[in-house]
């Protein structure tokens, strides 16, 4: 659809920007100024589809939300929504659904009493077991700890 398109070009913008080690904060702000985020939380509404918005919608809101408590604040409505996702098939997926709930608690004061409640606990710790020895990057391993550091700190 073409909604799955457009949140999966958002994705590879962001993360082109990311990984250039370019100024994200202002395309950040500049994708909420101009109200890109209330469609990417209409489309984790839809739940599951084919077209896959909801994993690129998942993956851009990660990087929205990024040391960015506007758009934290902007995406408030996504935290329960994406709890229904967190044991979805894609795993990377599902670590940014707790990079997300992570920047919620970090930057917002998000309830981590309600985090855990939803299964997020459970989530992480099916995460680490998953990603565990070679099947994943370090650098995924260590996010989850980061997720799971963080939840304890708070």
């Amino acid at each position: 659809t073409v909604g799955a398109l457009a949140c999966l070009q958002l994705v590879a913008t962001l993360e082109s920007v990311f990984e250039n080690g370019e100024m994200l904060s202002d395309l950040q702000d500049e994708i909420r100024e101009l109200g890109g985020i209330r469609p990417l939380v209409k489309a984790l509404n839809r739940g599951i589809t084919d077209d896959n918005a909801w994993a690129y919608a998942i993956i851009a809101l990660m990087f929205l939300t990024t040391d960015n408590l506007q758009n934290v604040r902007s995406a408030k409505g996504a935290i329960h929504l994406l709890m229904m996702f967190r044991f979805n098939h894609l795993p990377h997926v599902r670590v940014a659904i707790l990079q997300i709930c992570c920047n919620a608690w970090t930057k917002d004061n998000y309830d981590c009493k309600d985090f855990a409640q939803r299964g997020g606990i459970d989530a992480l710790v099916q995460a680490l077991e998953e990603f565990s020895g070679a099947k994943a990057p370090a650098e995924t391993q260590l996010q989850i700890l980061d997720i799971l550091m963080s939840l304890i700190q708070n």
